[in-house]
């Protein structure tokens, strides 16, 4: 039996799509800046703008801030590598809420908590595809040795939440197979603006703690 071990997050963001174009004439940096500095006190943040989109990225805190006009969303990042379990995330949050409201006083119509980690597989397992491959697929259907490994993508919907989750084998630098596996889930909150702060954070606390209870799950 697999167990899951080197639990890591690799990322978390949230995806807010506005209900009406993005103007990045209205939008000011300087702004987004003061208000990362003051969630963030050691934060440095720097500032890349093109017609077309807004960086922002804070090397300290791993933090950055797309604005992608072309696509009319804004995505805001926490790309710190912590362990899945205990990450803390207020601070995201409360940056979360306030930048939304400065950009367009949240009027938005959708947003997405998404969720990127990977982990390991115990017990002697050495090949991550080939796991995959032999314990969620029909192997009479793929018994050719030419498939050696395979991924997992689910789709599922739970209190007014749509999720999206893929579990991939990860390779090493040769594409050798590893034990390890990346997973992504996004989970779609459809016809809603950013809640209040304390509900955005039980909302998505849950949300991450859920996905661990799924992979455990899955794999045990």
């Amino acid at each position: 039996m697999a167990q899951i071990s080197n639990h890591k997050t690799k990322e978390t963001n949230i995806v807010v799509i506005p209900n009406n174009p993005i103007d990045l004439s209205s939008v000011k940096p300087s702004e987004l800046k003061d208000i990362i500095i003051e969630i963030y006190g050691d934060a440095k943040p720097v500032v890349t703008q093109f017609p077309d989109i807004l960086m922002i990225f804070e090397p300290n805190n791993n933090i950055s801030i797309n604005i992608i006009t072309d696509q009319n969303k804004i995505v805001i990042s926490d790309n710190s590598v912590t362990e899945y379990t205990g990450r803390v995330m207020d601070n995201f949050f409360n940056l979360v809420c306030k930048i939304v409201e400065v950009i367009n006083k949240n009027d938005i119509k959708n947003y997405g908590f998404n969720i990127i980690s990977v982990f390991d597989l115990d017990n002697g397992i050495d090949d991550s595809g080939k796991f995959i491959k032999n314990n969620f697929l029909n192997n009479e259907k793929f018994s050719d040795e030419k498939y050696v490994g395979a991924g997992l993508g689910i789709v599922y919907k739970n209190a007014g939440v749509r999720y999206n989750l893929s579990l991939n084998p990860r390779n090493d630098s040769n594409l050798e197979p590893t034990k390890s596996i990346i997973v992504s889930q996004n989970a779609h909150v459809a016809g809603n603006k950013i809640p209040p702060l304390s509900e955005l954070s039980e909302k998505c606390k849950s949300i991450y703690s859920d996905l661990l209870n799924t992979l455990n799950a899955l794999i045990r």
